[in-house]
């Protein structure tokens, strides 16, 4: 934490802009009234500077506010770094996916969530199936955590408070929990998870670094509780290292320094598959 104070303003404003992107189908004026209890005359004043600035466009016939051009402009700039991503990522993926026999995905954040890039299939009888696309919660999963470990100690806290959600009785609910997540994966360089977004389900993660070693994406196998095995999880964990070792090292050939947070929605689907 620093020693600043914070600007009442800007952090209406984000908390407007959240309600905002979470409706998909925008907002009117009187929703958001209900939903944050803010002062009438400030919220019209919020409204209307975000409507001037770009950052929100108000549709004058149905009288609801979405997203504006600015947050469009990102999108170009950001699905560029994602191509570039997805195309270095993809057959070191696949080789992944052939070798542990388990679902692979390649992971980035988008806004205070997952989304998943790229998700392959593993070869067992009874695999994990993810959509790709699908969006997943930073305190519960490995992929989450490693990405929400790139996080400044404010973003982290503030997630932790308004959208941490309990999903298992292993999902992560306090900051002193996420913390030791932190530790862990900082000494094991991988992140797991043991049943946190659904019981019959783990994963292990690891980071993708950009240029200047920060985190740009993950990199997790995910597979069912029954297939678990130590020697195999000790090869797991080796050869995903090792993939996103490789792809690390080619990303920041390609000077991607980082992946802003994509705004974009969507729904986690997850499930076991048996042939």
């Amino acid at each position: 934490m620093n020693n600043y104070a914070e600007i009442p303003i800007i952090n209406r404003m984000t908390i407007v802009l959240d309600e905002i992107l979470n409706s998909p189908n925008g907002l009117k004026a009187t929703d958001i009234l209900e939903k944050l209890k803010l002062p009438k005359t400030t919220l019209y004043r919020l409204l209307q500077s975000m409507v001037d600035n770009g950052f929100i466009i108000h549709h004058k016939e149905t009288n609801v506010y979405k997203i504006g051009y600015k947050f469009a402009e990102s999108y170009q700039v950001v699905n560029i770094k994602f191509e570039k991503l997805k195309e270095i990522a993809r057959p070191y993926l696949k080789s992944l996916a052939d070798s542990v026999q388990e679902t692979v995905k390649l992971s980035v954040l988008s806004g205070m969530q997952a989304f998943t890039l790229i998700s392959i299939e593993g070869s067992r009888p009874i695999r994990i199936n993810i959509d790709t696309g699908a969006l997943f919660p930073l305190n519960a999963g490995a992929s989450g955590k490693i990405l929400m470990s790139s996080l400044s100690p404010t973003e982290i806290e503030y997630y932790m408070e308004r959208y941490a959600k309990k999903y298992t009785e292993k999902s992560i609910m306090t900051i002193e929990g996420i913390k030791q997540e932190f530790e862990f994966i900082a000494r094991n360089g991988y992140a797991k998870d043991e049943g946190e977004y659904l019981p019959e389900i783990c994963a292990i993660a690891v980071p993708i670094l950009g240029e200047g070693k920060n985190i740009i994406a993950s990199i997790s196998v995910a597979y069912p509780t029954m297939n678990k095995d130590i020697e195999n999880m000790n090869t797991m964990i080796s050869h995903t290292k090792k993939t996103a070792e490789i792809i690390s090292i080619l990303m920041q050939k390609e000077s991607a320094s980082s992946l802003p947070a994509k705004l974009i929605s969507g729904s986690s689907r997850i499930f076991l598959r048996q042939s």
